[in-house]
């Protein structure tokens, strides 16, 4: 069991912590996931047919493609931030276990 007087401190600033990393990877997937879907939308069947004549829109095609895979790869960052504040949180909780019960401590 842990006895020290700052642990409750610490473990409150590791759930601030865990709580705040987890609901900013949440915004980031949100907004990546709506910010991919937007861009998959723009790109057609009629816009992959005419960039294989015209060069201008190749060069929106493929503007197109890297900003749709720039968006994934947000979107991915933002799941990893959500699981590093699930991690935070799962810590703080088993050591929330640890610490000694107050009633039993003050008898």
């Amino acid at each position: 069991m842990l006895k020290s007087p700052i642990v409750p401190g610490v473990l409150l600033a590791l759930v601030v912590v865990g709580v705040l990393i987890f609901a900013f990877g949440g915004y980031q997937v949100i907004t990546f996931a709506q910010k991919y879907d937007q861009v998959d939308s723009v790109i057609t069947p009629a816009l992959l047919q005419d960039a294989q004549h015209n060069q201008s829109s190749a060069d929106i095609l493929a503007h197109l493609t890297l900003d749709k895979e720039a968006a994934n790869t947000s979107r991915n960052t933002g799941f990893i931030f959500v699981g590093a504040g699930a991690v935070l949180l799962g810590i703080a909780g088993f050591v929330y276990t640890l610490l000694p019960d107050k009633r039993t401590a003050a008898k």
